[in-house]
């Protein structure tokens, strides 16, 4: 099979996800990829639907097709399958992301191919196997059917080198609009830049470290400044985003890399940072961060209580969260709190609680998402499967609640998300005039829109989950567990990728990082007895 142009996409959800809408921001991992491919030889674009319109001459001319998936866009995945689908059946169709990577059974329901985990490597192997014949089980990391069954290859080892500079040139549309334009639409170019890769740190909640190991691999600091310069230069913008699972988890790496784009000097105009409360025990990397233009640091907060922290296994407690906050802000850098709601712990009042503490210690974004987790039985989580409410992917974006939670009804919790959403900005855009604070409050105000189409769905979703939750709780608002029966509520096209007969005979064993033997599972009509092939 000759394979020589090949589309990258990433789809945009079919219901509408907060944050930087209004950014120019391609998503980092589909952006890598197709660099990757195109320094091995490949002729690439990358398509951002959320971005652009796409050039579906390009995409069903392509020799290969590449998506990057996460829950909240499985539907128009499969949607646009169904149209290359239409027009050629035997393009090649490969996957790769969170959704694929939990759920690849799920996934090869529409997909040819599911790279697991890190792609650096596995989607090169795939297409070279693919071009010149070679035994598919040859490619570690990948799964896939054939003759009836689904084969779930071993995992390939985390890479060590990730030096990799992105190609932005490779982005279909990329620079087709004026600075003055984007301007005039309150857009800008917002640059996504890696630093490293993993977490040592292993929060019950994250999929982080189940798709980038337990551990921490740096980029080398001359490769980091090299891809900054270039970014700049290209896309005319100083506006930086590090998506890095814990920025500051080598406080010596970032130091250094903080003190050569000083020496170097460049300074960004706008730039926020992924990182965990420990950064307030380094103050150095606080000034340092402030005197090179990072303004703004991402911090999973989670909860300002003590057991759900524990349950979480966050390694912090609450007054190290209001010490850390307190410090940081010394520094005037700005604090995105991200916070997980609905654990077993949690109830309506904690959940307002959440909102007035951020407000206290001068959290200035707010970000509340309800616990979820993939109904994969190899790996439960903190949500039993028979407690998960999966209306239907689109609403997989971690906004809507898609659990029973025991001590309080789902659409309780859905209703006081989106009521704490709306009292902390609207008590942050009234700080925003007080201050005179132009840029924020511009900001703020152009998302409006967003989030009144948001509010929408969230609306409908309360409605959703009343019916739901019928029945199911007592007078105090109580989960009653013995009314729950075997399984969780799903939609009945999306059981059969991991229903339980499937995942039972699926092996898996040991540490991500060591490989597991081949399993052959049946796919759907095939013979009822696995296979294993060790």
């Amino acid at each position: 099979m000759k394979i020589k142009r090949i589309s990258i996409i990433s789809s945009e959800p079919n219901i509408p996800v907060g944050g930087s809408y209004h950014d120019i921001m391609p998503v980092f991992g589909p952006l890598l990829i197709g660099s990757i491919l195109k320094q091995h030889g490949y002729e690439v674009k990358v398509f951002e639907e959320r971005l652009w319109p796409m050039d579906w001459d390009y995409i069903l001319s392509s020799d290969a097709i590449g998506f990057y998936i996460m829950t909240c866009t499985v539907r128009r995945v499969m949607q646009h399958c169904q149209r290359i689908r239409a027009h050629n059946p035997d393009i090649p169709i490969f996957m790769g992301g969170t959704h694929a990577a939990e759920l690849p059974e799920d996934t090869l329901r529409f997909a040819d191919y599911v790279i697991r985990k890190e792609g650096d490597e596995t989607v090169l192997d795939l297409l070279d196997a693919l071009h010149t014949g070679r035994d598919l089980g040859t490619v570690a990391g990948l799964s896939y059917q054939q003759d009836g069954w689904i084969i779930h290859n071993p995992d390939r080892p985390f890479i060590d080198d990730i030096d990799v500079i992105p190609d932005l040139s490779i982005i279909h549309r990329f620079k087709s609009d004026s600075r003055l334009k984007l301007w005039l639409q309150g857009r800008s170019v917002l640059n996504v830049i890696q630093a490293s890769r993993g977490c040592p740190f292993s929060c019950s909640f994250c999929y982080g470290i189940r798709q980038l190991g337990l551990g921490y691999r740096m980029r080398s600091i001359d490769s980091l400044i090299e891809e900054i310069k270039y970014r700049i230069a290209y896309s005319g913008s100083r506006r930086f985003l590090f998506v890095d699972n814990h920025f500051v988890a080598n406080p010596k790496f970032t130091r250094n890399l903080l003190a050569r784009l000083k020496a170097e000097g460049i300074r960004f105009d706008w730039c926020l940072a992924f990182t965990r409360i420990e950064v307030y025990l380094h103050e150095d990397i606080l000034q340092l961060m402030k005197e090179v233009g990072i303004t703004n640091l991402h911090i999973g907060l989670e909860s300002f209580s003590d057991t759900s922290l524990t349950g979480y296994n966050k390694h912090q407690s609450r007054q190290q969260m209001i010490d850390a906050l307190k410090i940081i802000r010394k520094y005037g850098l700005r604090i995105s709190g991200s916070f997980v709601l609905g654990t077993d712990h949690d109830t309506l009042e904690t959940t307002r609680e959440t909102v007035d503490m951020a407000l206290a210690y001068g959290v200035h974004n707010y970000i509340g998402f309800a616990l979820m987790e993939f109904p994969n039985v190899s790996n439960p989580g903190l949500v039993p499967r028979n407690r998960m409410i999966i209306r239907d992917y689109d609403y997989g974006n971690g906004t809507f609640v898609f659990h029973l939670p025991k001590h309080m009804r789902p659409s309780v919790l859905q209703r006081e998300m989106n009521r704490g959403l709306r009292r902390f900005y609207l008590r942050k855009i009234w700080e925003d005039v007080r201050e005179l604070n132009v840029r924020e409050l511009y900001y703020k105000l152009h998302h409006r829109p967003l989030y009144r189409r948001m509010a929408k769905y969230w609306d409908d979703h309360i409605a959703y989950l009343e019916k739901v939750e019928q029945g199911l709780y007592d007078e105090n608002d109580h989960l009653i567990e013995a009314k729950l029966g075997e399984d969780g509520i799903f939609p009945p096209e999306f059981v059969k990728g991991w229903d339980p007969e499937v995942q039972a005979r699926v092996l898996h064993r040991g540490d991500m990082l060591i490989p597991t033997p081949w399993v052959r599972v049946p796919a759907a009509g095939a013979k009822a007895d696995a296979r294993i092939e060790r």
